[in-house]
């Protein structure tokens, strides 16, 4: 070993010293030089950062699209299954019992009589209409009507007949009943000016003829109710007017009809069966009254109350 060959042979080791040819078994190894990329091969190519960014960015947009879309879709779906429920709620309405106190007669349905009665009436008359589903009726409903004198007909069914008038004249207004023979049955409507009210009779089956006496427009309708429900006692009517008729009410045995009126002319109630015939007349006064009738022997059923006032009353009736 030497720091500088010494001849022919001599070979440079790692370790930087000379060894002479003899010593090449025990020289120490040469070190084989760690072996390298280029320097242009073992560079990183450059990451375009700005052009990932941009690829991030579109898959972000793609994703934010995404769930917009499946949130669109969901929202749809769960509205439309909304509305399937609501629908399912807003169920067509299962029509009520039409009878309350005070409603017209043909107004009321044909049921089962009501476990609890009202207990107060609609203000105004009673006025007839067609009947609803569950009642019926002798006939449709006749119209009439025309100004001044007048002599319309009409055909009766047989049985409880009513008549609902309305006149607005100052003069005397009137509504008689002829049968076909020319006959007069009966003259329910007499007064003097404006008129509205409902009055009721009891006419074979035939053809009519209603005499009117009038100085301007008038109308009158003619109803047959039949088969109407039956309120319970008790049966209150408040704010009664003019004249009217109520009811059906049940009756099973003997009953008090306590009853107030305030006019001028001739307070009238008379008790009607099913087919209208008068049963009882149990006040008749002139002007205001203010008491209490009993009816004592009752046949069981079904009872109608004809009013006739030209002021405001009130009728309530009760089992005794």
């Amino acid at each position: 070993m030497s720091d500088v060959s010494e001849g022919t042979g001599w070979w440079l080791a790692s370790d930087g010293k000379w060894y002479a040819p003899e010593a090449g078994s025990g020289a120490p190894p040469q070190s084989v030089p760690e072996r390298r990329a280029p320097a242009h091969l073992s560079r990183r190519p450059p990451t375009n950062r700005r052009g990932s960014r941009h690829v991030l960015l579109g898959l972000l947009a793609i994703i934010v699209v995404a769930a917009v879309v499946i949130v669109a879709v969901m929202a749809s779906t769960g509205g439309k299954k909304h509305k399937s429920a609501g629908a399912a709620v807003s169920s067509p309405h299962t029509p009520t019992t039409a009878a309350t106190v005070g409603a017209p007669v043909s107004s009321v349905q044909q049921a089962e009589p009501p476990a609890t009665p009202p207990s107060t009436a609609a203000t105004g008359p009673v006025t007839t209409a067609t009947p609803p589903a569950g009642s019926t009726a002798a006939a449709p409903p006749i119209a009439l009507s025309g100004t001044g004198n007048s002599t319309p007909s009409f055909t009766a069914a047989g049985g409880l007949t009513v008549l609902s008038a309305q006149y607005g004249g100052p003069n005397a207004f009137s509504v008689g009943i002829s049968d076909d023979t020319g006959q007069s049955v009966d003259t329910p409507i007499n007064t003097v000016g404006a008129y509205t009210g409902t009055v009721s009779e009891a006419l074979n089956p035939g053809h009519y003829t209603l005499n009117v006496t009038a100085t301007t427009g008038w109308t009158v309708t003619v109803t047959q109710p039949r088969n109407q429900q039956a309120f319970r006692l008790p049966y209150t009517y408040n704010n009664g007017g003019g004249d009217a008729l109520i009811g059906p009410f049940r009756a099973d045995g003997p009953y008090q009809i306590t009853a107030t009126n305030r006019g001028s002319a001739n307070f009238m109630l008379r008790v009607l069966d099913t087919s209208g015939y008068d049963r009882d007349i149990p006040i008749n006064q002139l002007g205001s009254y203010s008491g209490s009738v009993a009816e004592a022997d009752v046949t069981p059923g079904n009872y109608y109350l004809q009013v006739n006032s030209n002021g405001s009353w009130t009728v309530n009736v009760s089992s005794l």
